[in-house]
């Protein structure tokens, strides 16, 4: 007995199992991330993530990860930061455990005018301890455009304690006994929405807390000066500066150059300052200054609120002033590797505007965005999101090419 216990000691206390554990759930996590490109995401969780032995491979991991912290002794050591990661690793896996084995998520597909009071989920109809009534469903589009720029729906709930009036859309999620509900999709004729529900409050709030330890833990052994990350930035301030004191010049004028031809395509930035000062009207109807405006732009198309060296005011006052030119300007951007493949789009990180429109201007990719847009948004496939994200960033840019997006007078 003794033999057997020693050598399962053994066995969960070694760095090589733990290197074997993890490089099953990495693989694990990556063929759930093609099933949901490919499937969806209810088909993903159904064959990997409510698979028993993925309950199991968690399980080990958290044996593992307390056997190699009690074996090294971390807390004795006063090695904190270290045995927070341990710790943070233990707790988001007990988090994706319960939410796995405890949450469910399903859609609510309801008429204008209907009252339901269940979700549909991947295997059967599940009743939902309140009841929902559509009473009325809006979708706008992007002006001059086919493809919508927000859907809402005007519900009211019904509960125990009475009912409310509760307004949903894309980044406005309704929260009810433990529920969250997103709106997800609509019904082709508009006169329908469907909403994604989601039950997992446990499961959620373990893994939020395992984050806040992993931060933790991060920061704790960053402050260590004897930590392994400590000396390898010592190296690196050391060797940093002589490899951009060799590569400074080139970067330089190459980036120089660059900007200036740019520059000849907008304003100049003492002018972009004063125009982003002005006061604008957002399609929320909110009041604003100008250069809020563009920031919240351009961070949406590029990730960024300056391109090249130039502001957000130039960027966009420059699409505005010269759409032909900006229009081929490779500032959108686009990681989705399939998507090029797909719909014949360059490779790259980023594209050019005029890469989804064929020679005789139509939108390359028109149907697919009313196919995804058609599914409820639990069921897109990675790419389908993806697609969409695209389709928002091109729509955007089109009202601002057809001059519908700039309010600088209010709206009646």
């Amino acid at each position: 007995m003794k033999k057997v216990s020693s050598s399962l000691k053994a066995m969960f206390t070694s760095w090589k199992i733990t290197l074997i554990l993890l490089v099953h759930y990495v693989i694990l996590l990556a063929a759930a991330t093609f099933v949901e490109k490919a499937q969806g995401t209810a088909m993903a969780r159904e064959i990997i993530y409510n698979n028993p032995l993925f309950y199991l491979l968690q399980f080990l991991l958290i044996l593992n990860f307390c056997a190699t912290a009690w074996q090294a002794r971390l807390w004795s050591q006063r090695k904190y930061g270290v045995l927070l990661l341990h710790i943070s690793f233990i707790v988001i896996l007990l988090g994706a455990l319960v939410t796995n084995m405890f949450g469910f998520e399903g859609i609510v597909h309801i008429r204008e005018g209907e009252t339901v009071s269940q979700m549909r989920t991947t295997k059967d109809q599940r009743p939902l301890p309140f009841s929902i009534r559509l009473d009325d469903f809006k979708l706008v589009r992007y002006p001059g455009s086919h493809s919508p720029s927000s859907f809402e729906s005007f519900l009211t709930i019904h509960t125990q304690e009475g009912e409310r009036s509760e307004h949903i859309y894309m980044n406005k999620v309704i929260y009810e006994q433990g529920y969250r509900l997103y709106q997800s999709s609509y019904d082709a004729d508009e006169q329908g929405t469907i909403l994604t529900v989601n039950n997992d409050t446990a499961g959620t709030g373990i893994t939020y807390a395992g984050y806040l330890l992993l931060l933790a833990g991060m920061l704790l052994t960053l402050a260590d000066k004897k930590s392994r990350f400590r000396q390898l930035a010592k190296q690196l301030k050391r060797v940093t500066p002589l490899l951009l004191l060799a590569f400074l010049p080139t970067l330089s004028f190459a980036q120089k150059a660059e900007t200036e031809h740019l520059l000849k395509n907008t304003i100049p930035a003492e002018q972009a300052e004063q125009w982003g000062r002005m006061q604008i009207q957002c399609p929320t109807g909110r009041i604003e200054p100008v250069d809020t405006y563009t920031d919240k732009l351009l961070r949406k198309i590029y990730r960024s609120d300056t391109f090249e060296g130039l502001s957000s005011e130039q960027v966009i006052i420059g699409f505005l002033m010269n759409p032909s030119y900006w229009g081929n300007i490779p500032f959108i951007r686009q990681t989705n590797k399939e998507l090029p493949q797909a719909y014949s789009l360059p490779e790259g990180k980023y594209i050019r505007f005029f890469d989804v429109f064929s020679e005789d201007g139509s939108y390359l990719i028109s149907d697919a965005v009313d196919k995804a847009y058609s599914r409820p948004a639990a069921e897109r496939s990675r790419l389908e999101k993806d697609l969409l994200k695209l389709d928002e960033k091109i729509n955007i840019l089109y009202s601002l090419q057809q001059g519908k997006m700039f309010a600088l007078f209010p709206l009646p």
